[in-house]
């Protein structure tokens, strides 16, 4: 079907269907308006981000030479050999059939980042166990 401009189902909502709060008169919340939800509980940050500050406070804040912007990477590895050693690791018996009609080349080029700083990134096997044992550990 042929998707023309009069034709199209009305998406969105009307703003008398929005159930918008109303604010007081300076536009701030209602005080009653805040939740106090006691079991809240503010969730660990994931492995990516522990090994991001990692890097970065060993390698970037004691270096002052370093400017502009630098890649930071682990080694090149396609979509289909990362899904095979996720899929390995988590123990995962699924079938994973790689496509060879798209070529799409993403991968950033981190050489200068490691030629200034010495920074050598693990094999993405010890990178997915490591991340596999954090997951187990904080469930």
């Amino acid at each position: 079907m042929n998707n023309y401009r009069n034709n199209r189902k009305n998406r969105f909502k009307s703003n008398g269907d929005r159930n918008f709060r109303r604010r007081s008169s300076n536009g701030h919340k209602a005080q009653n308006e805040f939740s106090s939800n006691s079991d809240f509980r503010h969730r660990n940050p994931g492995r990516n981000n522990q090994n991001a500050a990692k890097l970065i406070d060993k390698y970037i804040f004691p270096r002052s030479d370093l400017k502009g912007i630098l890649n930071i990477s682990g080694h090149s590895i396609s979509k289909f050999d990362l899904l095979k050693i996720i899929s390995d690791i988590y123990n995962k018996s699924i079938e994973i059939i790689p496509n060879e009609s798209i070529k799409i080349n993403r991968t950033l080029n981190s050489s200068h980042f490691n030629k200034l700083t010495g920074y050598r990134p693990n094999s993405w096997p010890v990178l997915i166990k490591s991340m596999y044992e954090f997951n187990l550990l904080n469930k």
